[in-house]
C-alpha cells in the first residue's frame, strides 16, 4: 500500500432504516490532501461524513469497503483515527465549562492525557493555530468566545487527539467573510503538516477552489463528477456540475434553462482524463 494513501473507499453505501442515502461511492485520499464534497442540501454529503465516523456517526453502512490508515474497517465500528468538526462547533462543547477542563476530559477518555505536559501541549497547539493569547483562551468558556474562535478550538482539540483524518461539515457556512478566509487558512495550515487528510463538506464552491486538491460533486447520493479541483470546477463535464457553477455568485451566474438538471444519477464512473471522473450511463457521459 502507498504510504501516503490515508483512505480508500470502494462502492461505499450507507443510510438509515435500511434505506441507502449514499450509494456506491469510490474515492481515495492521501495524507496532506483536502477533498471537498459539494452538492445541494439533502444530497447525502453529511451522511457520507457520518459513515466515515463509523458507529459514532449513527448511520448504517450497507455495502462496500473502507480502509483508513492501512486498516480495513469492518461493519459500523468506531473509527478511532477519524475526528470531526461539526457545522456549529460551539454546540460540541459545554458552553459554561472552560476549554481547559473539557480538553483534559476528552484526552483522558481516549488515554491521551499526560498531566505533566498537558498545559504546555495546549499552549503549543493554540500557538500553532495563530492564537497569541492562548492562556486566556484556554481558561475561557465557549460562551465567552466568538463562533470563529470556537471553530479554531475544535480544530485544536482534533490536533491534540492526533486524528489522521479530519471531517469538516460546512466549516464556513455560519461565518462572515473575514472568518471564512481565516478558517480556510487554518484548513490549509493543517494540510501543510503533511500527515492529516481532510474531507470538507461545503456549499461554497469558492472555498473548494481555494483549498481543495480534489473535488467530488454529489447528487442524490452519488458522485456525478470527481477529480482534481482545477479540472472539475474549471472544465466541468457533467450537467449537474455545470448547473452548480452557474448558480454560484462568484463562479457563474443565472442558471440557463439548458443546464437545469433532473439528474437520475444511474450508471458508472468513467475516467475521462487522468484523475477526472464523470458518471456515465450506457457508455455515455450523463448530461454532456
Amino acid at each position: 500500500m502507498n504510504e501516503k494513501l490515508l483512505l480508500r473507499a470502494t462502492d461505499l453505501s450507507a443510510g438509515y432504516g435500511g434505506e441507502d442515502v449514499i450509494k456506491k461511492l469510490s474515492f481515495e485520499l492521501k495524507r496532506g490532501e483536502i477533498l471537498c464534497v459539494v452538492g445541494e442540501s439533502g444530497c447525502g454529503k453529511t451522511t457520507l461524513l457520518r459513515a466515515l465516523l463509523g458507529s459514532a456517526g449513527r448511520v448504517e453502512t450497507t455495502g462496500g469497503s473502507l480502509e483508513i490508515a492501512g486498516k480495513a474497517i469492518m461493519g459500523d465500528a468506531r473509527h478511532e483515527d477519524v475526528g470531526m468538526i461539526p457545522q456549529n462547533p460551539a454546540a460540541a462543547f459545554n458552553p459554561i465549562r472552560s476549554y481547559k477542563k473539557q480538553f483534559a476530559e476528552t484526552l483522558k477518555s481516549h488515554g491521551k492525557y499526560e498531566a505533566g505536559s498537558f498545559v504546555e501541549q495546549c499552549l503549543d497547539t493554540l500557538g500553532a493555530l495563530g492564537l497569541t493569547d492562548a492562556e486566556r483562551i484556554l481558561k475561557s468558556c465557549p460562551c465567552q468566545l466568538s463562533g470563529g474562535m470556537n471553530q479554531r478550538m475544535a480544530i485544536a482539540l482534533c490536533l491534540m487527539m492526533e486524528y489522521e483524518l479530519l471531517l469538516c461539515d460546512e466549516p464556513t457556512s455560519a461565518l462572515d467573510t473575514v472568518l471564512r478566509l481565516k478558517t480556510a487558512q487554518e484548513l490549509m495550515r493543517l494540510r501543510s503538516l503533511g500527515r492529516i487528510g481532510q474531507i470538507v463538506v461545503t456549499h461554497d464552491l469558492a472555498l473548494a477552489r481555494m483549498i481543495a486538491d480534489k473535488t467530488a460533486v454529489m447528487c442524490k447520493g452519488r458522485f456525478t463528477e470527481y477529480g482534481r479541483t482545477d479540472e472539475v470546477l474549471r472544465s466541468p463535464v457533467h450537467r449537474y456540475t455545470q448547473s452548480l457553477i452557474a448558480a454560484s455568485p462568484k463562479l457563474g451566474g443565472r442558471i440557463p434553462e439548458s443546464l437545469r438538471c433532473g439528474c437520475s444519477v444511474r450508471g458508472e464512473m468513467r475516467e475521462i482524463s487522468p484523475g477526472h471522473f464523470v458518471l456515465c450511463e450506457d457508455g455515455k457521459e450523463v448530461g454532456a
